[in-house]
């Protein structure tokens, strides 16, 4: 068989150039089709790809440049223009490099968010660098301008009319209430201000209703309390204010609020009454105790109450202990010294007192001496009763008509001991002597004594020399059974 050189030749070149033919329709279609982009996918986000055709669409090339390609799959280079291929944005520049786009971009005139060049947010309300905005199903972002709170999240957010969100405050929103609101924006609740409320540190007041705030003007807020309020609607505090038509002062605390009562303010004590004046007229009462506050002008401390010190009155001395009160009754201080104070807290002098049982006796200057006589024998006499009482403690187990020393004769007023004890004894005094007295119990020397007496049966009246008749039978009691060396009698008027 022979080869056929001619035939073989033109087989070959038919075959050549069938292959260039193919090349040549690959190499074409290389560049007109887009990397992952087909001519049946389309975007609706772009204003560019809502015509008539839905199959125009944005693509990147092989050659990583971006393209439009028209309904044929014919692909034009794009340059200066934001577009999305899928839900990623690109910003593609003057040669036709694509770029992610990241944050807020405008496409076709619209306002979008991308993170890491996706739209981020859609169907939602977001806040992002201190603004409110409203993304719709498309990821297109408008403003938040509204004139009452909005919900994002957990939170209700206050916006001002360029759509920044409002924080702290308080703010007063388009609908007329007033808000306050996190350091970083947003509340818990639509509730608006009502009442006294404590603000970054300052106080205001709102109306009951929440839609207007007090400046410039002395209210009572919804709490009861009484502000005085500047301006700019915050409440003066740490404040004593001069009202002139009172001429008086009133003080605004550390929350604004007037004081009313008995307040500490720095390291005093003052009284307010319930309009809030400031008391300073000297002594005065808070409920049943007595209290004094110094008088005069503010500067020199006018208003400050009384505490650890004496007051001399006309009606006599009261102490005014730390806590502002005078003194009611038994009181002992910190060296020990008894005194005794009257219901309206003036000083007894020169008083000797039975007091729950036990003796006490005060001297000319108020200062008292405690004899504890609690679970002790101990005899009392009342002269201007003519009565003996035999007592245990505070009380009397006898109760006895006795007799005293006559006028001039007068028994001593004061508190003594027995000292000396005598069954039978005979006493002479000025112009008399009386033999067989018994039953003696001597409490100043053997001048004065409680004794039994057969010479008279007047009891109840002014009898003797001095000393205190009783029966016989009595004063033996007394001396057998109460009158101890030692026991303490007490007589008085």
């Amino acid at each position: 068989m022979s080869f056929n050189y001619s035939k073989f030749k033109k087989n070959m070149i038919r075959i050549i150039g069938v292959f260039a033919i193919c090349l040549s329709f690959i190499l074409i279609s290389s560049v007109s089709k887009a990397e992952g982009i087909t001519a049946s996918e389309s975007l609706n986000i772009s204003s560019q790809n809502k015509g008539a055709n839905p199959i125009n669409a944005y693509g990147i090339g092989d050659d990583g440049l971006m393209y439009h390609y028209d309904g044929e799959g014919n692909g034009t280079l794009v340059t200066n223009l934001n577009v999305f291929v899928g839900n990623v944005g690109y910003s593609v520049d003057a040669t036709s490099h694509p770029t992610k786009l990241n944050g807020f971009q405008t496409v076709d005139n619209a306002k979008y968010y991308f993170n890491n060049g996706a739209v981020q947010y859609a169907n939602s309300k977001r806040i992002i660098s201190g603004y409110g905005y409203s993304f719709d199903s498309n990821g297109k972002a408008t403003t938040i301008k509204a004139s009452s709170l909005v919900k994002i999240g957990n939170l209700y957010y206050g916006f001002a009319s360029n759509g920044q969100v409002l924080k702290g405050g308080p703010h007063r929103l388009a609908n007329g209430y007033y808000y306050y609101f996190y350091s970083t924006g947003g509340r818990v609740n639509t509730n608006p201000l009502k009442g006294a409320q404590k603000i970054g540190g300052y106080t205001y007041v709102f109306n009951a209703k929440g839609n207007g705030m007090y400046k410039s003007t002395f209210v009572k807020a919804t709490n009861g309390r009484y502000y005085f309020l500047r301006s700019n609607g915050r409440a003066y505090t740490n404040l004593f204010y001069y009202v002139k038509s009172k001429k008086e002062y009133r003080y605004f605390g550390p929350n604004g609020d007037m004081y009313v009562g008995l307040k500490k303010i720095g390291n005093y004590y003052y009284y307010f009454n319930n309009s809030g004046y400031m008391y300073r007229k000297g002594s005065g009462t808070i409920g049943k105790n007595y209290y004094y506050f110094k008088t005069g002008a503010l500067k020199n401390g006018a208003g400050r109450m009384y505490r650890n010190t004496w007051v001399k009155f006309k009606s006599g001395y009261r102490y005014y202990q730390n806590n502002g009160k005078a003194i009611k009754g038994l009181y002992k201080n910190a060296k020990g010294v008894y005194y005794y104070f009257s219901s309206k807290g003036y000083r007894y002098n020169n008083l000797i007192i039975d007091i729950k049982g036990n003796l006490y006796k005060f001297g000319k200057t108020g200062r008292g001496v405690k004899y504890a006589l609690t679970n002790k024998k101990w005899i009392e006499v009342d002269i201007s009763k003519q009565t003996i009482y035999l007592r245990k403690g505070s009380k009397a187990y006898k109760t006895w008509l006795c007799s005293t020393g006559r006028y001039g004769n007068d028994t001593p007023y004061g508190i003594f001991k027995i000292g000396i004890k005598s069954a039978l004894s005979t006493y002479v005094g000025d112009g008399y002597t009386t033999p067989n007295v018994a039953w003696s119990s001597f409490f100043i020397g053997t001048s004065y004594a409680i004794h039994g007496c057969y010479w008279h049966s007047n009891w109840g009246h002014r009898m003797s020399h001095g000393c205190i008749n009783l029966p016989n039978s009595k004063a033996k009691y007394v001396y057998q059974n109460w009158g101890s060396i030692g026991t303490m009698i007490w007589i008085h008027a």
